[in-house]
């Protein structure tokens, strides 16, 4: 068994692959993709890439800016904006986040402030958008297709993970960590959990309502199975922060499966998830 560890994006990355061979190419490529993804969208670095694009009021995207962007503005449409990626000022001005990037000072906006002109996007004054809803695990995508040459390898993004080829992992419980409510079996997908236990600044957590600009408490956590990371990872926090009712309408989706678990210990599960749930006492 092959591992790397690398702390990047906010959070630690952990790998395995099942062989025998050395793997230091492979993990000498995935450190160099992750870190330059991290140093050019990350929110919280003064001055990168994505600093200029909101001081400037828009600018040119590339591919995966696009991508990105293209779909938390689509999650933004679908939930009536609680979800949105202009929510970065708010969550800098709350302490996560750099006081020396521009989304320090910015300006709340919504979505409508977001325009998309071919390959470029224009904000309205002030307004700063942000990747973090979904750029996670569009960076695993990108980190998987690496992989994907290997007949078996885990990739664990502190929680947040692809299995290929028999791993099952536990669905940790929000309020005890020593503590699982369930299991999934992966052999080719991702899973996603969206919790705000674990990420804490203040009385509030990092998944926040657009809309009131508040931490959502009526959920503890949502566990999302997808065959796409960004799809896994943009839905896990649209169904954490919107109403348990508007939540299950996104499990309507043919891109997800999951289960929710509300703050008053309900399960709420999809049709056709394969998470397995264990008995406890709510």
């Amino acid at each position: 068994m092959q591992t790397f560890e690398l702390d990047t994006l906010g959070t630690q990355l952990k790998i395995r692959i099942d062989t025998p061979c050395a793997c230091e190419g492979v993990f000498l490529e995935i450190r160099e993709l992750l870190l330059a993804f991290d140093r050019k969208y990350s929110r919280f670095i003064p001055g990168n890439w994505l600093d200029e694009l909101n001081r400037n009021g828009g600018g040119i995207l590339d591919e995966d800016s696009a991508i990105m962007l293209r779909f938390s503005l689509e999650l933004a449409r679908i939930t009536g904006g609680i979800f949105d990626p202009v929510i970065g000022s708010r969550l800098t001005k709350l302490g996560y986040g750099s006081r020396g990037t521009f989304m320090f000072n910015g300006t709340p906006g919504t979505f409508s402030d977001v325009e998309l002109i071919g390959g470029a996007v224009r904000l309205k004054p002030g307004v700063c958008i942000e990747f973090w809803g979904v750029g996670k695990w569009y960076a695993l995508d990108k980190t998987v297709a690496l992989l994907e040459k290997y007949d078996r390898f885990l990739v664990d993004f502190w929680g947040d993970i692809y299995g290929k080829w028999g791993w099952s992992i536990g669905l940790e419980d929000p309020e005890d960590f020593s503590k699982v409510i369930g299991k999934i079996h992966l052999n080719d997908g991702f899973f996603c959990s969206s919790a705000g236990s674990r990420r804490k600044f203040g009385n509030s957590h990092h998944l926040l309502d657009a809309l009131t600009g508040q931490s959502a408490h009526h959920i503890l956590a949502t566990y999302i199975e997808s065959s796409s990371g960004m799809h896994a990872d943009g839905y896990a926090t649209a169904c954490f922060i919107t109403p348990i009712s508007m939540s299950l309408g996104l499990f309507e989706s043919d891109r997800i499966e999951g289960v929710v678990l509300g703050a008053d210990r309900m399960i709420y599960r999809s049709n056709n998830s394969i998470i397995e749930l264990f008995s406890y006492d709510p």
